[in-house]
């Protein structure tokens, strides 16, 4: 075994390996104290009005909020259009009825079950 780098009372050794809790209390304290030294550093003439909190669209003023918002539609348009052969077989296995989602999720913990069985019987 190996020589404890902090005393018993401080860390919880195990066959897995150790806790520290002080350890890593020092550890996220300095992080904080690190984190705030690098904000301090900012730049104190930073505008803090309304101007300040709209977003930057290369120069250009803002367009209204509502037809500048990109939604899910959108934003996965490209995903959705390269698996779309995927989605179109998918969506035939698809019934809606709660029952059949409920027969081929034990049928896949069933078949997932045998799977590990027969690894392990045949090591």
């Amino acid at each position: 075994m190996t020589t404890p780098l902090l005393p018993a009372t401080i860390a919880l050794f195990t066959q897995n390996g150790s806790y520290a809790p002080v350890a890593w209390t020092l550890a996220v304290i300095l992080a904080l104290a690190i984190a705030l030294l690098i904000r301090s550093r900012g730049r104190s003439d930073a505008p803090t009005g309304r101007e300040s909190r709209t977003p930057f669209v290369s120069g250009n003023p803002c367009p209204d909020p509502d037809a500048a918002r990109v939604t899910a539609s959108h934003l996965y348009w490209g995903f959705f259009q390269a698996l779309a052969p995927y989605y179109r077989k998918m969506r035939a296995f698809h019934s809606g009825i709660l029952s059949d989602y409920v027969f081929w999720f034990a049928f896949s913990i069933a078949a997932t079950f045998i799977a590990i069985v027969l690894a392990c019987a045949l090591q």
